[in-house]
């Protein structure tokens, strides 16, 4: 395996995460409202999840990425939009 390089997860902050998940709601043209119907919560706890108040679960971020339409790397912020 010369040549290649080992990947390295490194800790995402829920606030920076929280962040993350907006503005990818956000450049897929999605409402909060909309997002919460996808994913069958109310509008105030998308707004909760935004704002960084709940936890993140791995879990929980590949089902907003894919009811959002988007690789869950962006969400983590190594792909770009």
């Amino acid at each position: 395996m010369a040549g290649r390089r080992k990947r390295v997860l490194v800790p995402v902050l829920p606030v920076e995460l929280a962040g993350a998940v907006r503005r990818a709601r956000r450049a897929e043209g999605v409402s909060q409202s909309e997002l919460a119907r996808r994913l069958e919560c109310s509008q105030q706890y998308v707004s909760k999840i935004e704002r960084g108040v709940v936890v993140f679960t791995p879990a929980c971020v590949a089902t907003i990425a894919a009811a959002l339409g988007v690789p869950v790397d962006r969400i983590y912020g190594e792909e770009k939009p």
